[in-house]
């Protein structure tokens, strides 16, 4: 679950209904914070920072996400699935 990030692809889909049925370019506003929060990592290179600052989007600038910041949940129990060994049948009268 992203929650209330700007990541969360939930806002991207609302921003392009918007835009399709009032003409606001939300969409547009959404990319444009992604494409600043891009340029403003230290981890990119700094051609992919410029390259971000001016409009092209991670996928086009083969930037992966970064995985180890969402949290992942791990079972540390193991279950056990019943199995049912026979099957027992009943006598018609």
């Amino acid at each position: 679950e992203k929650g209330w990030s700007l990541d969360n692809p939930a806002y991207m889909a609302g921003a392009n209904i918007i835009s399709a049925g009032t003409n606001l370019p939300l969409d547009r506003v959404i990319k444009k914070i992604d494409n600043i929060t891009n340029a403003n990592n230290a981890e990119l290179e700094t051609w992919q920072r410029v390259a971000s600052a001016g409009g092209w989007s991670k996928w086009q600038l083969g930037i992966q996400s970064n995985q180890s910041n969402s949290p992942v949940k791990k079972s540390t129990t193991r279950t056990r699935t019943r199995t049912r060994t026979r099957t027992r049948t009943r006598k018609r009268n």
